[in-house]
């Protein structure tokens, strides 16, 4: 049995929903509940399951150091910064990983105000649940853009390590509550290519918990590193968008962007926080979870079949169609 996969053509203009409401109807009818059945199929729960497993085995090592050097492993775990042959080094990724987070700070402003005056895509709409739940990530996340700077802010002016270390604890407190929470529920759903997405997803929620990890146990002394590797992952989705827009603006890649684009974003955002060969562990996520998704494909594939074979759309985005022979 095998599969051929096959991208379509860019939908006319002529299809794209002329008001909201018409775009709520049509993500409730074609989107949501077929992009859903992918992740409802055996082949997808089993293919989560590994990639989550493989996910959580990663940071426990990370959290352990079981390798040295910028390279290698997150600054915050690297024992040759601690050398003073290395010092210079551990200083300048420092200030390297200042003015990206900076920079992230300052694209903060046109992207919450993006989202303050422009509605959320259809998708999140098609129920409360879901609109709940993309509120209360926006929300969470425009709180985290305040929070972050705040507490850095009164490191740096030495004011009372009781209120900074109160305030720490709270902010690690309202991410895994609101944050994760609402970003596992969000990539059950994603655009983009369904089996390049979900996994990304799962392995970049987990590079967000192990950052919030490292800075709940951080000693007000060194709270500095672990503050900016957290806040370099919170901002992974900036530098999506901004990939995004580059690209959008010439017309490139337009089946494959925002996949390409999250991508990007992450390799912008993820070597400086938790060093460069985090690529290669978010790569071998993408094969646990393919590897997992072809051995059961029968069952993922049999979602829904028509004369021209099964189909699969990623809630919005580019969609895969498959034919069972």
């Amino acid at each position: 049995m095998g599969t051929s996969c096959s991208a379509p053509a860019p939908v006319p203009l002529g299809r794209i929903p002329s008001t909201e409401e018409d775009g709520v109807k049509t993500a409730h009818l074609s989107d949501v509940p077929l992009g859903q059945a992918v992740w409802e199929s055996r082949g997808c729960k089993w293919a989560t399951f590994w990639t989550v497993l493989y996910t959580i085995a990663t940071f426990v090592c990370f959290v352990h150091s079981p390798v040295v050097g910028s390279y290698w492993c997150p600054l915050m775990h690297c024992r040759a910064a601690d050398h003073a042959s290395h010092a210079g080094t551990h200083r300048e990724l420092n200030i390297e990983s200042k003015i990206l987070g900076g920079a992230c700070l300052f694209f903060d402003v046109f992207v919450i105000w993006y989202h303050l005056i422009n509605p959320v895509h259809p998708k999140f709409r098609v129920s409360r649940t879901r609109k709940a739940v993309i509120f209360t990530h926006i929300i969470s996340g425009s709180v985290q853009c305040i929070m972050g700077p705040l507490i850095l802010g009164l490191w740096y002016a030495g004011i009372s390590p009781t209120v900074v270390m109160w305030l720490k604890a709270a902010l690690v407190l309202w991410c895994g509550l609101f944050h994760v929470t609402t970003a596992s529920f969000l990539a059950l759903t994603p655009f983009g290519e369904v089996r390049v997405m979900l996994p990304a997803f799962i392995f970049i929620v987990g590079m967000y918990c192990y950052t919030l990890g490292e800075l709940l146990v951080a000693p007000y002394e060194k709270i500095e590193v672990p503050l900016l590797a957290w806040w370099l992952m919170t901002h992974i989705y900036v530098m999506n968008r901004i990939v995004f827009a580059v690209l959008a603006s010439f017309s490139l890649l337009v089946e494959s962007r925002y996949t390409l684009a999250i991508l990007l974003g992450t390799a912008l955002c993820g070597p400086p926080s938790l060093g460069g060969a985090i690529l290669f562990f978010m790569l071998t996520s993408l094969v646990v979870f393919n590897v997992a998704f072809v051995n059961t494909m029968e069952d993922a594939y049999a979602v829904h079949e028509g004369d021209k074979g099964l189909h699969f759309i990623s809630s919005g985005g580019s969609y895969v169609a498959g034919r069972v022979k």
